[in-house]
């Protein structure tokens, strides 16, 4: 298949995955019943205790028998590590500069800081550290498992660029 090509249905599949990661971080789609806080303001919204900038403080919680049933801290820890994944498949094929590991984690947690920073702003969610190593944590697995057999894996199903 012709690289321009891939790279056009890489890039469709890969805003498609941004329009659903909106609405699951901004939108009370998944969590039915979360409470509206639109009406506070936002010294309001964070003395609710809504930002966590210890880390592990969340997990420890999580593990140590919060109050959080068994199947919410599951859907909350598989969720946020795998949530952001993607991330380590479409950035490098679409963008060159994301093939640098510096670069690309870098831009991992200014796109994480943001989306935590913008659900504190919008009141839909909160800042929590842990948030950010777990959705970090698991694109930078998978964005190392992408380059060590990325290239076979191109190679194998001939999507590598051939020089003419």
């Amino acid at each position: 298949m012709n690289i321009r090509i891939m790279k056009f249905l890489v890039s469709i599949v890969f805003i498609l995955y941004l329009f659903v990661l909106c609405l699951l971080l901004f939108f009370d789609i998944y969590f039915v019943g979360r409470p509206n806080r639109s009406y506070m303001s936002l010294i309001e919204y964070v003395q609710l205790g809504t930002i966590n900038l210890i880390p592990f403080q969340t997990l420890k919680f999580y593990f140590m028998g919060g109050h959080l049933n068994q199947h919410t801290m599951i859907i909350q820890l598989v969720g946020n590590f795998v949530l952001f994944m993607p991330f380590s498949l479409f950035l490098p094929i679409l963008f060159a500069k994301c093939r640098d590991i510096k670069f690309f984690i870098k831009l991992l947690l200014l796109i994480n800081v943001a989306v935590e920073i913008m659900q504190v702003l919008l009141r839909v969610g909160s800042f929590d550290i842990d948030t950010i190593i777990l959705n970090s944590g698991g694109s930078i697995l998978v964005y190392i498992l992408f380059i060590k057999w990325g290239p076979k894996l191109c190679k194998n199903l001939n999507l590598q660029h051939k020089d003419k």
